[in-house]
């Protein structure tokens, strides 16, 4: 079958954009979040070091998912360091230092 040569023809310029794409409200929404996990975080390890495991406690009851808390820490660059051994280990988080 031809195509007739005065038909339209699609192109990628002609479809709507894929609907994975975030709204501007929803990012803005994901930093607000995000930037309450970073207050949260300064907050906690203000003191010195606290055990990652308490730290997401308290964030799981604050209402900050652990996602969020990752991406907090992440831009905070929070520092890790590992006691122990296996089940008896455990891990510490800080704020690094500043110069």
């Amino acid at each position: 079958m031809a195509s007739r040569p005065d038909a339209p023809r699609c192109s990628m310029t002609d479809q709507a954009p894929p609907q994975s794409v975030k709204s501007s409200g929803q990012k803005r929404k994901q930093l607000k979040r995000v930037e309450q996990a970073i207050a949260f975080l300064r907050r906690e390890l203000a003191d010195g070091e606290v055990a990652a495991a308490r730290l997401e406690e308290k964030a799981k009851a604050s209402g900050i998912s652990l996602r969020t808390l990752d991406r907090a820490r992440a831009r905070l660059k929070v520092i890790s360091r590992r006691t122990g051994f296996a089940k008896e280990g455990k891990c510490w988080l800080s704020l690094p230092r500043t110069p």
